[in-house]
């Protein structure tokens, strides 16, 4: 929880240093989070989390978007897969379970929740197995192989690509301090290839 409300206060810090209508411009910042491997009594659950205004003295009221500028939503995934059962909660498990494989739950989003999916998708769904398969691999940071550390690579630039920092796909991907070191030098040395590239 307080993970989530660090980073929902770096995003709204961020749009302070970017934008030049100071604090009028600030908008709200919506924070999903998908617990995955909780306890079995959380499992199933969603909860909010969102600033409230509440009156102690005098009845005065301000604009909700002066205040409200962060909600919090944290999903705790159930661990099963139901075949029968076509709720939120069961989806979520079919894309970010890695016990299906990516041809699997396409085939489940067509048939059980009558989901055209396009061939963007499956390249998305290809890469969230990728991602679901290394998450449950965090805190190996001995004994790495090079082949772990190219695909745990990927999968962080992949999340650059859809806008989110490195510190937020380090979150997500729960990759240890050590871990985030070497990636970093990859991606370095990955930018410093494609420099050389595009200048050839």
């Amino acid at each position: 929880m307080k993970r989530a409300l660090y980073y929902c206060s770096r995003l709204i810090d961020r749009q302070l240093h970017h934008t030049a209508g100071g604090y009028d411009s600030l908008i709200k910042v919506n924070s999903i989070w998908l617990m995955y491997g909780c306890a079995k009594y959380k499992q199933g659950a969603v909860n909010s989390y969102r600033v409230a205004e509440k009156k102690l003295q005098r009845a005065l009221r301000h604009c909700r978007d002066t205040y409200d500028l962060s909600n919090i939503l944290l999903i705790y995934t159930n661990e099963e897969y139901d075949e029968n059962n076509t709720d939120f909660q069961n989806l979520i498990v079919v894309l970010f379970t890695n016990q299906l494989s990516a041809e699997k739950k396409i085939e489940i989003l067509r048939k059980q929740y009558h989901i055209e999916v396009t061939k963007k998708m499956e390249e998305d769904l290809n890469d969230m197995c990728n991602i679901s398969m290394y998450h449950e691999r965090v805190g190996l940071t001995k004994g790495i192989q090079v082949g772990e550390l190219k695909a745990l690579t990927t999968s962080v630039k992949r999340l650059l690509e859809h806008q989110l920092s490195i510190e937020e796909a380090f979150a997500l991907l729960g990759i240890e301090k050590e871990m985030q070191t070497k990636i970093c030098k990859q991606l370095t040395t990955a930018y410093i290839k494609e420099m050389k590239s595009n200048r050839s």
